[in-house]
């Protein structure tokens, strides 16, 4: 094999290692971006909940001072 196949070759060799390093890179952020995503919903989850919990905590303050009056 003469040199211009041999670099030729080795070029080739770089592209695909940088290929898949890229694909590594792709598949890690995918991944980050699917526990972002299940991390989100349950922080939405979470502010449903304590919205519920001061909603009903108004309406038995409102009661309660109802009841005082």
């Amino acid at each position: 094999m003469d040199n211009g196949k041999k670099v030729a070759c080795f070029r080739c060799l770089l592209r695909k290692e940088r290929i898949d390093e890229i694909e590594r890179y792709f598949l890690m952020y995918e991944e980050n971006l699917k526990l972002l995503v299940k991390q989100v919903t349950e922080l939405k989850g979470m502010q449903d909940h304590i919205s519920e919990m001061i909603t009903a905590f108004k309406k038995d303050f409102d009661r309660d001072i109802l009841k005082c009056s």
